[in-house]
């Protein structure tokens, strides 16, 4: 959005971006050719808020299972009130999500992020149709807006059917994971925020 950007150049910055790719070639196929790139825009015309990432979901490690032969196993991870409410208090508002990257690896069928207020759960984004190697941003048509008190959930559907064994989370690519990067303003001090199962 034209009121939000990410600070270039601030005491915070590094004064480095880093990109991250993660290539799949089990078959060891030649010839392969990778044109991805990327774009960065700048503008000395500062925003109005400081965008953040927050990273929502099941903590990355080993007590992540996913079971074999399971048609439609869920997983669910939470950034609790009590954690989130924490940094919102300090922040001294709430904050607003503009975006989120869903994401969880080849067994991941189906993912859903939602928020919930006052006892009631309100949808962020969902996929129910999940391709790994379809991964984006969604920029949300309007903006969800996160208050003390809050909690948000992040939930995952796996298909090992064709599994033997049991999959563990990890960072490999034959592990699983189940996170949500959550674009929001205004930025405040909470990077990450998971449970474990």
């Amino acid at each position: 959005p034209d009121h939000v950007g990410y600070p270039i150049g601030d005491d915070e910055d590094s004064g480095y971006v880093i990109m991250e790719m993660h290539y799949d070639n089990p078959q060891l196929a030649s010839g392969i050719h990778d044109s991805s790139g990327l774009r960065l825009t700048y503008t000395p015309e500062l925003r109005d808020n400081d965008m953040g990432v927050l990273l929502v979901g099941v903590a990355v490690n080993k007590y992540h299972v996913v079971p074999p032969h399971a048609e439609a196993f869920v997983s669910a991870g939470f950034c609790n009130s009590r954690c989130l409410s924490a940094f919102l208090e300090e922040l001294g508002q709430p904050i607003h999500i503009v975006g989120v990257n869903l994401a969880t690896r080849p067994l991941g069928v189906k993912i859903s992020a939602r928020v919930i207020h006052n006892g009631t759960e309100t949808e962020i984004a969902r996929e129910d149709n999940y391709d790994y190697d379809m991964q984006l941003t969604r920029m949300l048509k309007k903006e969800i807006t996160v208050y003390p008190g809050d909690s948000l959930i992040i939930e995952c559907t796996y298909d090992s059917t064709h599994k033997e064994h049991v999959t563990f989370g990890g960072l490999d690519i034959k592990d699983e994971l189940c996170l949500a990067g959550f674009q929001y303003y205004p930025k405040f001090n909470l990077t990450d925020c998971v449970s474990t199962p």
